[in-house]
């Protein structure tokens, strides 16, 4: 798996970029952005080590994001 997020081409929002198993999903980060197994997450991804509401990404100024883990039991790598 991998996530970055980036700066949209405008430069007015980031956008939050996952690949895991081949397939890519991106979405901009314009508040709370939810990853996980749930249907209401943004980011869903089926697979059996993600838990329903896994880990959160948010702006946290100009350039940056934070992501945070919801108290998975595998934890978020990135």
């Amino acid at each position: 798996s991998k996530a970055e997020a980036r700066k949209s081409a405008s430069g007015d929002m980031s956008m939050l970029i996952v690949e895991h198993a081949g397939k890519r999903w991106s979405t901009p980060v314009n508040g709370r952005v939810w990853i996980g197994r749930d249907a209401d997450c943004q980011i869903i991804i089926s697979h059996p080590i993600v838990s329903r509401q896994h880990a959160w990404v948010e702006p946290a100024g100009d350039d940056a994001v934070t992501v945070g883990d919801n108290g998975s039991r595998n934890g978020v790598l990135i």
